[in-house]
């Protein structure tokens, strides 16, 4: 009997039953499976597979401009952010900004992810942009100083730099959480000769340098488990064991 093409069965379903596809998600931000409202409230989202996201809102309203809870609102652009201290009623107010205070919002997820892309809707001045990509999936943010956040998981920041609705590319690598801020440092304004009154030269400054953005949509990578239900792991690895052990056995047996 030819027991090759049967132990090379037994350890190609070993390895496919050990295997873990991976794919990339588009999450559409304007559409949760479940939120509520309210400073504080938090938006839901269903991902497929298990996967999981929740979407909070914060801004330097705290004590000694450390984070507090604010309100996410959703908009034809995306998601915006309310802070306890500003009127939302009006536009630009309602985006997640960088006027008075620094607006953020938070991603967390229940399983590991890579975040690749995210999408800026609508913006009013800048959308310059700045992120943090987390390694813990519930981290404490109340009263968190912006100095601090490496102590609850979150990597370097990173910048992209732009203006107008676009979409930008998300480094960092993997992990729990990302975190968006409006840019925390502003570009300074610059003056330049825009005429002559009177003879002499005339100065205008540069349009406003904040940012005002929404965010419509994210994308993420996110490697599923393998299908634990269809082969047991005690299983898959006998499989592995028997088929490596019976190809041992050819070997002495040809020799």
């Amino acid at each position: 009997m030819n027991l090759k093409p049967l132990l090379g069965g037994a350890l190609a379903m070993a390895l496919w039953a050990s295997s873990a596809s991976a794919a990339w998600i588009y999450v559409d931000l304007t559409n949760p499976d479940s939120g509520n409202s309210g400073i504080g409230n938090v938006l839901s989202y269903d991902l497929g597979n298990g996967l999981t996201m929740s979407v909070t809102s914060w801004s330097t309203t705290g004590s000694g401009g450390t984070l507090e809870a604010a309100r996410t609102n959703i908009y034809g652009g995306g998601l915006g952010v309310c802070n306890e201290n500003e009127n939302c009623s009006s536009s630009p107010n309602h985006a997640m900004d960088n006027s008075g205070y620094n607006d953020f919002l938070l991603f967390t997820f229940n399983m590991t992810v890579d975040p690749i892309k995210v999408k800026i809707g609508w913006s009013d001045g800048d959308s310059d942009m700045n992120y943090w990509v987390g390694s813990e999936a519930n981290p404490t943010m109340a009263g968190l100083a912006l100095a601090n956040l490496g102590t609850e998981g979150f990597g370097p920041q990173y910048n992209s730099d732009g203006s107008g609705a676009r979409w930008f590319d998300v480094d960092g690598g993997s992990g729990l959480s990302l975190l968006l801020a409006a840019e925390l440092v502003q570009d300074a304004p610059v003056q330049y000769q825009c005429g002559y009154r009177y003879g002499r030269p005339k100065y205008c400054t540069t349009e406003d340098p904040k940012d005002y953005v929404k965010i419509e949509a994210i994308k993420v990578d996110y490697t599923e488990p393998p299908p634990q239900e269809q082969v047991p792991e005690p299983a898959t690895y006998g499989l592995v064991g028997s088929a490596l052990v019976g190809l041992a056995y050819l070997r002495r047996k040809r020799a």
